[in-house]
């Protein structure tokens, strides 16, 4: 690995917010003159309005009035989700410490230290390649390694070492488990840097709901066979939106099983609460959903523009890999004006893409280094 590659892929802050927050200003300047500057490729608003479908006139499924859940469904789901064991006491406790101001990497530390392979994990990550620029020395003070890391990362890593391993039965549905945890940490890392230009988002608030925004679909992958897994995956390629076909195949949608987990795990209620409306931005006017959810449920459809423009060209065939979002043109203006959001900012989406290639290195199976192929 040259120092090149090491320089460019460093998980730092994105460059330039200031520059880009001026940028925006000048869209905005711009958008009212008469003649529309031609929108330059590999930004949010070219992903927005030029690489994402507009919305049909009436939703493909009413999220906002969604079918009721057939009542042996709904048991046979509770009891799979009952199942599934707790989150552990000390997730709590760092997500609480996390909601103080006053937290420090040294703070964070004490705690995660009374966790001895939790200390481990943390570790081992800090120290890897994705993480560790080249020619650092290897540390084993979980305090440097969190200031490394950063402590907005370290509290999605900490998550994932702590939840129980769901979906993963069989060569193939652990492959597809690891499909859903790049996706939902690749929105997780958009939606943090995103955030970083508004002042209504906190940004670890941010990573936390894009990386379980998704959780339902962990226990579609748990509870249901290889046919209804394949019908769904068949439905979504030919054009059909997830959640739809969700329904049409199992009666109940990820966004149901999604909400059942976040209750059975006690996660805040906000997790809970925009696990519910994380889709309401694809064809529901603003008006259909509530107004303290526009920031944030436009917040992750913004990245997932970003993401999927960034994959369009991959290689990979998990179930919902060609699940694709539509657009509604009156959400924009809550990226503009309450997000901030540089629209046209083409430094901001490759640093983005930069960040997305460092992602993948913690996938191997997914995307194998040229020497592995």
């Amino acid at each position: 690995m040259t120092d090149t590659v090491e320089e460019e892929v460093k998980p730092e802050h994105a460059p330039g917010q200031a520059e880009m927050h001026a940028e925006s200003e000048t869209s905005d300047l711009e958008s009212t003159t008469h003649e529309q500057p031609e929108i330059p490729e590999h930004c949010l608003r070219w992903c927005f309005e030029v690489l994402t479908a507009a919305a049909p006139e009436s939703p493909p499924y009413d999220l906002c009035m969604p079918p009721p859940i057939a009542a042996d469904t709904l048991e046979r789901l509770k009891k799979g989700i009952a199942a599934i064991p707790p989150l552990p006491e000390i997730w709590h406790k760092v997500r609480c410490m996390l909601e103080t101001d006053e937290a420090s990497p040294h703070d964070l530390a004490r705690l995660i230290e009374q966790d001895p392979v939790l200390s481990s994990h943390v570790l081992q990550w800090g120290n890897s390649a994705v993480y560790a620029p080249s020619g650092t020395h290897v540390s084993t003070d979980v305090g440097v390694i969190l200031a490394r890391i950063g402590m907005d990362e370290a509290q999605n890593l900490i998550l994932e070492s702590l939840l129980p391993t769901i979906g993963e039965m069989g060569e193939k549905s652990s492959i597809e488990a690891q499909h859903i945890w790049f996706h939902s940490k690749a929105i997780a890392m958009f939606c943090r840097q995103l955030a970083g230009f508004s002042s209504h988002i906190v940004e670890h608030h941010a990573g936390l709901i894009g990386l379980l925004h998704d959780i339902g679909k962990l226990i579609i992958l748990h509870m249901e066979d290889a046919a209804s897994l394949d019908s769904i995956a068949s439905s979504i390629a030919a054009g059909e939106p997830d959640v739809l076909a969700e329904w049409q195949v199992l009666g109940y949608t990820h966004i149901d099983a999604g909400m059942m987990l976040a209750l059975h795990w006690h996660l805040p209620r906000e997790v809970h609460r925009f696990i519910y409306f994380h889709h309401h931005a694809s064809w529901h006017a603003l008006k259909d959903w509530p107004h303290d959810q526009h920031d944030t449920v436009m917040l992750v459809h913004a990245a997932h523009m970003m993401l999927h423009s960034m994959q369009k060209t991959a290689a990979t065939e998990g179930i919902w890999e060609k699940a694709a979002r539509t657009r509604l043109d009156e959400t924009e203006t809550v990226l503009r004006h309450r997000l901030h959001i540089p629209l046209t900012d083409t430094a901001l989406y490759a640093h983005m893409q930069r960040e997305l290639e460092r992602l993948k290195r913690l996938f191997p199976k997914l995307y194998p280094s040229p020497e592995e192929d």
